[in-house]
């Protein structure tokens, strides 16, 4: 009983990201063994957690992408939609967009043409030929956003903040929009969405410096030139 008090403990963050089979087919399996033995459910609850804690990780990363998606709902898109009413539409994509408060996604979805929910994302490519600017409100969470990178790869103009920004090459820097208050945030995107040469101009900057800085010869050549460089003790 013991062990199967545990494994419902764990299981919380897995079971939030399966289907409803799949949970059940898990908590299933997991209380079965707890009452065959007691030492049977401890050694499947100790293979369990590290899958248990990389979902839990998953978790709290998402968690953040929540907080920042509520943000920029609640105190950036408002603005933006007063500058720009009528000719902005909101596309949120990924996994996060379920947790949203729902009472802020109602409000949005009343006007289904300026506003959509895009959870999964089976074409990464079609997605990004598909919008005209990218945001990243993350303010929390550590290393490089991937996000960015997809977007800047794909020539995408990127409103985003500080905390999301860093590690990005400085040659990159220069033609992306940062900023961290809300009314900055949207001044931002509200100049990326009216002026349509500086939108363009600032892709083409984009495209031309992420293709040169995430191209598959510069993101190797330091490991490159390690390979080719002779080392202590290597044999001629």
């Amino acid at each position: 009983w013991e062990s199967a008090v545990s494994f419902i403990n764990l299981s919380p963050f897995l079971l939030r990201h399966l289907s409803a089979q799949q949970a059940w087919s898990w908590a299933d399996y997991g209380t079965a063994l707890a009452a065959t033995s007691a030492d049977v459910a401890t050694a499947f609850l100790q293979a369990a957690k590290p899958f248990l804690q990389q979902a839990e990780a998953h978790e709290k990363t998402l968690s953040r992408w929540v907080q920042g998606g509520q943000w920029f709902l609640q105190e950036v898109w408002p603005r933006v939609e007063s500058k720009c009413a009528g000719n902005t539409a909101l596309l949120l994509a990924g996994g996060f967009t379920q947790r949203l408060d729902t009472n802020l996604v109602k409000t949005l979805a009343g006007a289904p043409d300026r506003y959509r929910q895009l959870p999964q994302i089976s074409d990464l490519q079609q997605f990004y030929d598909g919008v005209d600017i990218v945001v990243n409100p993350v303010t929390l969470g550590t290393g490089l956003k991937i996000k960015n990178v997809e977007a800047l790869y794909c020539g995408k103009p990127l409103v985003t903040t500080s905390h999301s920004a860093v590690g990005l090459p400085e040659s990159l820097m220069q033609h992306i929009q940062v900023a961290d208050a809300a009314e900055h945030f949207a001044a931002a995107l509200v100049t990326l969405i009216e002026d349509d040469d500086f939108r363009k101009r600032t892709a083409d900057g984009i495209r031309r410096t992420a293709h040169s800085e995430f191209s598959e010869s510069a993101v190797y050549a330091s490991f490159a030139r390690w390979l080719d460089s002779p080392r202590v003790g290597a044999k001629s």
